[in-house]
């Protein structure tokens, strides 16, 4: 600072330091410019931003170079490309928490593998050569399928350490700095051929890095379809009706949420379409945002931004306040009961846009599934969220139960039901603020959405 005032009194224009270039940016020269990821480079690029971003782990402040990068190279992918590198690398950062992937692929985790195996290779050498008079023939026979059964795992092991995408991505570096001495290019495409879910000699864990399946959880459906209530009675530990002796070790086993998994649980697979919308939702914000202010109020709007980029200008004043004035629990509430009551009183149902109406509900299910099932991954909306949603539950069953009979109990005919109920009062002037539930404000939502039209 001394140094640029002294030059400023001089008149002489100080020099301004620019932010030296990241080095990570040769890295993907050219990369722009392939229009499909063979499995080699996703592997290569999810490795690369797996280092980059380890940081992430423990909230470490990354440089502007380091976003621009990123956001360079997947704003010009495709949806299912860049969802292959983020498998990828998410695979990386589980291998990297949950496994001792990160010992095992490392130099001294590959020797102590190979003293393993020699160890247990030579033994098995060893007692196939010794002699064995005056063994037992079914002790020999038994100490046989013990090293076979120690020779097989260890070799199983072993097939599993070569085939994963960490010794691909090892390979990739140590070729990269070692040009000169080493080519594993046959290598890797050996290991991919035999990884890719084509070959007949893959298994299919080794090919897979994840289900490709999204959990899901409906309220109004979760509700129409629940327990009888002596069955309820019945799996309830928290019943003081049963003896101590059988209550203490009930209430051990979470035997509500085991019965409530079978019965309501389901899994919707993965789609392109899916990928795609969120992708290009992504790319599109990424595109406006100009600076950290921006993205970081862009990704708190939860809403907020969709509704006020809309090209329809009413929208944005009559529904912001189903984002803006309530908590982040409330609104996901909110919008999970309106999607679905929207969803089941549709009538004129396009055919060109029927993929978006398919996975808005596909979204708003694992949005509750995520509340309700894994609220640590929401740690939010961990405990108001658990009290709103069993509020909105026993509302939704006393209206079930007044007016609907068990011919009648479907999704349809249940969201009809709920979009006649008068809502011209709100909710909390009628019943006060006691109950948390959110069931008949979804319906003011769902109304007010209705009112737009059907290409709205």
């Amino acid at each position: 600072m001394e140094e640029c005032i002294a030059l400023g009194e001089a008149n002489i224009q100080p020099l301004i330091a620019s932010l030296p270039k990241a080095q990570h940016h040769s890295c993907h020269v050219g990369a722009e410019d392939e229009n499909i990821l063979d499995d080699r480079t996703v592997i290569k690029e999810a490795y690369f931003y797996f280092k980059m971003f380890q940081g992430l782990l423990v909230d470490l402040i990354f440089s502007s170079h380091v976003c621009d990068n990123s956001v360079r190279f997947f704003s010009s992918r495709t949806a299912k490309d860049a969802f292959r590198v983020i498998e990828a690398e998410l695979n990386f950062f589980y291998d990297l928490l949950c496994t001792k992937a990160a010992i095992v692929h490392c130099p001294l985790g590959y020797i102590y593998r190979a003293i393993s195996v020699g160890c247990i290779v030579a033994a098995f050498a060893s007692f196939i050569v010794l002699n064995k008079h005056g063994f037992y023939e079914y002790d020999i026979q038994i100490t046989y399928t013990l090293f076979l059964g120690a020779v097989g795992l260890e070799f199983a092991i072993l097939g599993t350490i070569f085939c994963s995408d960490w010794t691909i991505a090892k390979i990739r570096t140590y070729e990269k700095h070692h040009r000169s001495l080493f080519q594993g290019s046959i290598f890797i495409e050996l290991l991919l051929k035999f990884k890719s879910e084509s070959s007949p000699f893959t298994l299919h864990i080794l090919s897979a890095r994840w289900s490709k399946s999204v959990s899901q959880y409906n309220l109004i459906d979760s509700r129409l379809r629940r327990w009888p209530k002596w069955i309820e009675k019945l799996i309830d530990a928290r019943q003081r009706q049963w003896p101590r002796l059988i209550e203490e070790p009930l209430s051990l086993i979470p035997l509500r949420e085991l019965f409530d998994d079978l019965k309501f649980g389901r899994v919707e697979p993965y789609n392109d379409k899916l990928g795609e919308l969120i992708f290009d939702e992504l790319k599109r914000k990424a595109s406006m945002a100009g600076d950290l202010q921006s993205i970081i109020g862009m990704c708190a709007a939860r809403g907020k931004w969709a509704l006020e980029h809309t090209k329809i200008g009413e929208v944005c004043e009559i529904l912001l306040p189903a984002v803006r004035d309530v908590d982040y629990n409330e609104s996901l509430l909110l919008w999970h009961i309106a999607t679905e009551l929207c969803y089941n009183t549709d009538t004129n149902i396009d055919e060109s846009t029927n993929h978006h109406r398919e996975t808005s509900r596909v979204l708003s299910d694992y949005m509750l599934y995520l509340m309700i099932k894994q609220p640590w991954m929401m740690s939010m909306v961990a405990g108001i969220g658990q009290i709103r949603f069993r509020d909105t539950c026993a509302e939704a069953d006393r209206f079930f139960d007044e007016k609907l009979f068990d011919e009648n109990k479907t999704n349809k005919y249940a969201c009809q039901c709920l979009l006649s109920v008068p809502t011209e009062v709100k909710p909390a002037d009628v019943k006060g603020d006691k109950s948390k539930s959110a069931l008949f404000d979804a319906c003011i939502l769902a109304k007010e959405l209705g009112k737009f039209g059907e290409t709205k």
